[in-house]
């Protein structure tokens, strides 16, 4: 199938970048915006960094029924929100962290991403010279939005700490909103998994020793281009093993030289493997998460 990128500049662009020596956005004029189908805001965990430095802000959509936007991984279309952010010198900004997404059917697409409310966490690195100061930035928000149309939209968003006093009250929702989208956030498998990846002729077997049982799980991988998403993923759950097999996508030319993928438990558990390919010719490899 013809993977159709609606906004190809977007799947293609680094995911978060930071700006961190530029003046804070004289532009901004907003923490929250609505925009085309999704309200979408800077809110925060707290009004100063913790001991090591780290202030935790999110992006929150929250956007209308039947509309979603995407995980860094997009699927057959789509890509994922992009920022820039502008802050004092010597604050720097992490990438965005993605909680585990869900698959979208879209007509004959399966998209990976967000539905309903959804908020990307981000840290701040606050030097220790900057501690105990006001905090004033903003960030360029670029998103795609879809439904049964895919629309671009993009906003300029401030934010300042401590909150101003009309604002204080929000902020216990907030960190727990922000908390929330962190425990969704899918962590390193635990050591004791075993993932071993085979490719054969038309699929790619991902076989996954676990420690646990499980009532099925889905796969995302993290790479794009690999598997065939809109395909079914056939899953196998023996005890505490689990195997997907997953169609390659037709643009797959090159095997890589590991696939790497999130794991989603019935349970709403979300774990990052990593396996070594093996062509089935050649026999098969392993590796220890």
């Amino acid at each position: 199938m013809n993977r159709q990128r609606a906004c190809v500049s977007l799947a293609a662009a680094t995911v978060v970048l930071a700006c961190a020596a530029m003046p804070t956005g004289a532009e901004a004029q907003a923490r929250a915006v609505d925009g085309k189908h999704a309200r979408v805001e800077v809110i925060a965990a707290a009004d100063a960094p913790d001991p090591a430095g780290a202030l935790w802000l999110g992006v929150r959509f929250t956007m209308e029924p039947g509309w979603h936007i995407y995980w860094v991984n997009p699927g057959d279309s789509g890509g994922p929100p992009t920022a820039l952010w502008h802050l004092p010198p010597g604050v720097a900004a992490d990438g965005f962290l993605w909680p585990a997404p869900e698959r979208i059917p879209l007509g004959p697409l399966v998209n990976y991403g967000y539905k309903g409310d959804v908020v990307l966490p981000v840290a701040l690195r606050v030097p220790a010279a900057a501690r105990g100061q006001a905090i004033t930035g903003s960030v360029d928000l670029r998103w795609l939005i879809c439904k049964d149309i895919c629309i671009p939209d993009r906003a300029t968003l401030a934010f300042a700490l401590p909150l101003p006093a009309a604002e204080r009250h929000r902020l216990a929702a907030w960190r727990q909103q922000i908390a929330d989208a962190r425990a969704a956030v899918p962590t390193p498998a635990p050591r004791g998994w075993k993932t071993s990846v085979t490719s054969t002729r038309d699929a790619l077997v991902v076989a996954i020793a676990t420690d646990r049982t499980m009532g099925g799980a889905t796969f995302f991988p993290i790479d794009e281009g690999v598997i065939d998403e809109s395909a079914p993923q056939r899953v196998d759950v023996k005890g505490t093993a689990i195997t997907f097999t997953l169609q390659k996508s037709v643009h797959l030319l090159t095997l890589p030289a590991r696939l790497r993928g999130v794991v989603v438990l019935a349970s709403g558990e979300a774990f990052e493997v990593s396996g070594a390919v093996a062509d089935a010719t050649r026999g098969s490899l392993s590796s220890r998460e």
